[in-house]
C-alpha cells in the first residue's frame, strides 16, 4: 500500500502560508520531501510473527516471579493450575473492550461471554499459544465469586506473566499500522529534528500526525483508550500490541511515542483539543508510559484511571492497584466504596505514598460531612476537566516523625507538621484582587502563580520544562491568564500557531495553561493566609471562630514547594481548605504530629 499524504498547509505554487522554520526553509516543502521518501515504508509485522520472536523478557529474568491465572483457554477446553504451573508454560492474555451488554451463555459448564468465545475462535486461528481471556477464564456466575475475587487480584500478574499482551481496537482502519509506522519513521527523521530544534510545536505536530490523519483520529477515539481497566493491562508488559479488525498490528510504545508530540500541541491549542481529545486525554495516555517503566505513585493513577470508565466504580481501585503495587489490597465488591477508598488511601500511606493528597484541593470542603474530608472522590477528580499532572509530588522522607497507620472507621492517619497559628487574612477577594494584593507585598510572578494556580495547572517550573524554553514565562502566562479573564485578549487560532502567517510564534504559544488558570478561580472568592511557616491562597471559607493553623503534609515538589492544609480549630481536623506554602527559610519549625483526617473529634496525637 503506498500512501499518498497531501500537504496540510494551504500553499500553492504562488504562495507560501505555511511560514518558514530557520535551518528548515518552507514546512509544507519539507514535509512532502519526508513523507515521499517513506511512502513505501512497510507496516509492522503481523502480531503472531511478534509475540514469539523472544520471551517475554518479564518472564525470562524472573522465572515464575508471577501468579499464574487460574485458567487458560487453548484447543476448546479450560487448562487448569496443573497444566498452567509447569515451568516452561507460555499464554497470551487479551485486553477488550466488554460490550455494553454482553450477552451470556453456557460453555463448557461456565457461563461466559459470547464476545469472549468469538475473541477466541478469531485469535486462536493464528497462534498455539494457549489464551488468557478475563470473561472465560475468570468465573462470572454468582456462586463462584471467592474465584472471581482471587483472580480479579491476580491480573497485574496475569498480565506481566503473559508472553505478550493483545490489546484489540476494533475500530482501527486498513491502513493504520503502515501510517503509524511512517509517522514512526517521519520523528525520527533530519526535517523533524530541525523543528524540534526550533521549538516549532504545530510543525511537529503535523509531521508526526500528518495534519490529524484519520488514521489517528480513529485510532485514539477507540472506546479502549478510555476504560478503567485496560490502563492496567496495557502497560504491565513490554510486549503489548494494539491489533485491529484484520490482525494489523501496532507496537503500543509507538502509539505513545506520537502521543508525546500530540500532548504537547494540547497544551497550545485555544480549544483544549487535539485529535478531538481534551489535554487529561492525552495526560493519561502519557501517565501509561510512566507506569510502564516504574511503580506509578498513586496520585498520578487516580488522575488518570478516575477519568476513565468502569463498569463498577470499585474498579476505580481496583484496575489499578497492579500499576501502583497495592499487593495487600483484596478485591471485595461486597465491601461499601467508601471503605474501599479509606484502605486505598490507608495502604498508599503505610507505602509512604502520600501523592493522592494533592488531590485534597478538589473536595468541596464547605459541604463535606464527616467521614471522608481528606479522601478525594472519583466525582471531584472528574469534574476537573482541566486540571494538568504536569507537576510530579513526592513524599517526604519521614525520619523520625510517625509512621502511617490504620485510622480506623473512617479516617486516616498522617503525620503534618505545625507551620503555626495564621497570624492574617484577608478578606475573600476575586482573582484580580488577589493577584494585585500579592504583587503589593512583594511576591514575583512565578511565587503568585504557584501559590494561586499551582495545585490545579502545574509549578511554573514544571511548566516551563514542558514548554522547552527555559525560564520567564511566568509573567506572560500570568498576563495572559488575566488578560483572558477581563476579554482583552480574543482566543485567536493564529495564537496559538495554527497555520498562519506565522510559523511559530514564541510568546503566545502554550496558551491552556493560561486558559485552564482562567477556569480555575473565576467564580470563586479566595483568601490569603499568613503565619509564621509563609503564605498560603485557599479558597473562600466559613469559619466559626475564625482561627486556624496551616499545617506542612509530608508531600513535596522537589525542594521547591511543600503541600500545605489549612485546619480550622472550629472542627479539629476536618480540612476546610487546601494551599500552597510559599515556603520562607528558617521557619516553620514546628512539632511533627499525626492526626487523623476524616474524623472531627479525634485528637491529635505528639
Amino acid at each position: 500500500m503506498q500512501f499518498e499524504i497531501p500537504s496540510p498547509w494551504p500553499c500553492n505554487e504562488h504562495s507560501h502560508r505555511c511560514g518558514q522554520t530557520p535551518s528548515l526553509g518552507h514546512r509544507c516543502e519539507a514535509f512532502y520531501d519526508t513523507w515521499s521518501a517513506l511512502r513505501n515504508a512497510p507496516p509492522y509485522p503481523k502480531w503472531y510473527d511478534c509475540v514469539l520472536e523472544q520471551c517475554n523478557p518479564n518472564v525470562s529474568s524472573l522465572g515464575r516471579a508471577y501468579a499464574r491465572p487460574g485458567n487458560c483457554i487453548h484447543d476448546g477446553k479450560l487448562l487448569f493450575e496443573e497444566e498452567i504451573n509447569k515451568e516452561n508454560f507460555r499464554y497470551l492474555a487479551v485486553s477488550y473492550t466488554w460490550e455494553t451488554a454482553p450477552e451470556m451463555i453456557q460453555w463448557n459448564g461456565r457461563e461466559v461471554t459470547e464476545q469472549a468465545l468469538e475473541i477466541y475462535k478469531d485469535l486462536s486461528k493464528h497462534t498455539s499459544l494457549p489464551l488468557w481471556i478475563d470473561a472465560i477464564c475468570i468465573p462470572q456466575s454468582k456462586d463462584k465469586e471467592e474465584i472471581k475475587m482471587k483472580e480479579i487480584g491476580k491480573m497485574a500478574d496475569i498480565y506481566r506473566g503473559a508472553q505478550g499482551v493483545l490489546c484489540l481496537i476494533p475500530d482501527m482502519l486498513p491502513g493504520t499500522s503502515q501510517f503509524v509506522s511512517q509517522a514512526i519513521k517521519v520523528m525520527h527523521s533530519d526535517h523533524y529534528r530541525k523543528l524540534e530544534e526550533a521549538g516549532d510545536v504545530l510543525g511537529c505536530y503535523i509531521f508526526a500526525t500528518a495534519g490529524e490523519n484519520i488514521y489517528l483520529q480513529t485510532l485514539y477515539s477507540s472506546r479502549w483508550w478510555g476504560r478503567g481497566w485496560t490502563f492496567q493491562e496495557a502497560v504491565l508488559n513490554p510486549k503489548t500490541y494494539l491489533i485491529g479488525p484484520t490482525e494489523e498490528t501496532i507496537p503500543i510504545q509507538d502509539t505513545w511515542s506520537l502521543a508525546s508530540i500530540i500532548q504537547r500541541r494540547s497544551t497550545t491549542t485555544t480549544g483544549l483539543t487535539a485529535l478531538s481529545r481534551p489535554t487529561s486525554f492525552w495526560d493519561s495516555v502519557m501517565t501509561m508510559v510512566s507506569a510502564s517503566k516504574n511503580k506509578l505513585s498513586l496520585g498520578d493513577a487516580i488522575g488518570c484511571v478516575w477519568r476513565r470508565d468502569v463498569g463498577r466504580k470499585h474498579d476505580l481501585v481496583y484496575s489499578m492497584l497492579g500499576v501502583c503495587q497495592l499487593r495487600r489490597i483484596i478485591p471485595n465488591y461486597d465491601i461499601p466504596f467508601d471503605d474501599v477508598l479509606i484502605s486505598l488511601f490507608q495502604h498508599a500511606s503505610e507505602d509512604l505514598d502520600f501523592s493522592w493528597l494533592r488531590w485534597t484541593f478538589t473536595i468541596d470542603h464547605l459541604n463535606t460531612s464527616d467521614g471522608l474530608c481528606m479522601v478525594p472522590l472519583p466525582q471531584d477528580i472528574l469534574s476537573q476537566s482541566t486540571v494538568s499532572n504536569v507537576s510530579k509530588w513526592h513524599p517526604v522522607a519521614l525520619k523520625s516523625l510517625p509512621a502511617p497507620r490504620d485510622g480506623g472507621g473512617k479516617g486516616v492517619f498522617i503525620p503534618y507538621q505545625s507551620l503555626g497559628v495564621v497570624r492574617s487574612q484577608s478578606s475573600p477577594q476575586n482573582l484580580f484582587e488577589i493577584i494585585d494584593e500579592l504583587k503589593k507585598r512583594g511576591h514575583g510572578s512565578r511565587e503568585i502563580w504557584d501559590m494561586v494556580f499551582g495545585l490545579h495547572i502545574g509549578f511554573m517550573a514544571d511548566i516551563e520544562e514542558a514548554i522547552g524554553h527555559g525560564d520567564g514565562w511566568a509573567d506572560l502566562i500570568l498576563d495572559q491568564t488575566l488578560r483572558i479573564l477581563d476579554g482583552s485578549m480574543e482566543l485567536h487560532p493564529t495564537h496559538s500557531d495554527m497555520p498562519s502567517t506565522l510559523p511559530f510564534t514564541k510568546g503566545i504559544s502554550f496558551m491552556n495553561y493560561s486558559i485552564m488558570a482562567a477556569q480555575t478561580w473565576k467564580d470563586r472568592l479566595l483568601v490569603i493566609m499568613n503565619c509564621q511557616g509563609g503564605t498560603a491562597v485557599v479558597p473562600e471559607h466559613v469559619s466559626e471562630t475564625g482561627k486556624s493553623r496551616l499545617h506542612r503534609l509530608p508531600i513535596e515538589l522537589g525542594k521547591r514547594r511543600s503541600l500545605v492544609a489549612v485546619v480550622y480549630d472550629c472542627s479539629r481536623y476536618h480540612i476546610n481548605a487546601v494551599g500552597v506554602l510559599a515556603a520562607q527559610e528558617h521557619t516553620g519549625n514546628g512539632k511533627w504530629q499525626a492526626a487523623k483526617f476524616g474524623d472531627r473529634s479525634f485528637p491529635n496525637l505528639s
